[in-house]
């Protein structure tokens, strides 16, 4: 973290280059930092951090550090290269690209082509670098184990989603399941409460019938 504050010492004054020794010193030795649990993004946990106005000026350079990107997305708006960027390499993926970015810049830095790099003067008896053709030879089968991995942990994420909709499904059909037993239990208990009540009505009807019998027999 020394370097990193070193990269960006243009962005500190002479006070704040010494504070953000003191400051990383701190840091290490600190057991109050929020918990990092993986999911987190490494800006939303700095954030955290900078609330308690303990690491300001480290965490001044380390905001500055973190604005700084390489990545097709950079490169589609300013190309320096001028022969990376075509329409086929849009979805490239980023460690092919950097792979990439790393030829072209020895090879610019070389001033010479592939071909011209790697020549042999004599095809017959100068060696062959061998590293390079195990490289060659690797490259294709890497490639594609990526591309495996890739399609494999694809079809995972559909399967948990089936699974967290399937499971989805099953509690709402569970939940409406349970109202409808609810509202069968109530109308059966409104139906039994109706028929008790009916033959209460009964009941005292037929008392006050005996009764009005009872008082004209006796008159």
């Amino acid at each position: 973290m020394k370097v990193l504050a070193g990269y960006f010492s243009h962005i500190l004054t002479e006070e704040e280059q010494n504070e953000v020794i003191e400051e990383i010193r701190n840091f290490h030795v600190d057991d109050n930092l929020p918990t990092y649990d993986g999911k987190t993004g490494v800006v939303d946990w700095w954030a955290k951090v900078g609330e308690r106005e303990k690491y300001v000026v480290l965490g001044k350079v380390v905001m500055a550090a973190l604005t700084v990107f390489h990545g097709p997305q950079v490169e589609l708006s300013f190309n320096t290269m001028k022969d990376i960027i075509d329409p086929g390499s849009s979805n490239m993926n980023l460690s092919t690209y950097s792979a990439m970015q790393t030829v072209k810049y020895e090879l610019k830095s070389q001033k010479k082509s592939a071909i011209e790099l790697f020549e042999r003067g004599d095809p017959v008896f100068d060696p062959v670098n061998l590293k390079i053709c195990r490289s060659v030879r690797g490259a294709a089968s890497v490639y594609k184990k990526q591309l495996k991995a890739r399609s494999e942990e694809k079809e995972a994420e559909k399967l948990k989603m089936k699974l967290s909709l399937g499971k989805l499904q099953s509690k709402k059909s569970a939940k409406e399941q349970k109202v409808a037993e609810e509202e069968k239990a109530r109308a059966e208990h409104l139906d039994r409460e109706r028929k008790k009540a009916k033959k209460r009505a009964l009941e005292r009807l037929a008392e006050i019938r005996k009764k009005k019998q009872k008082c004209m027999n006796f008159k």
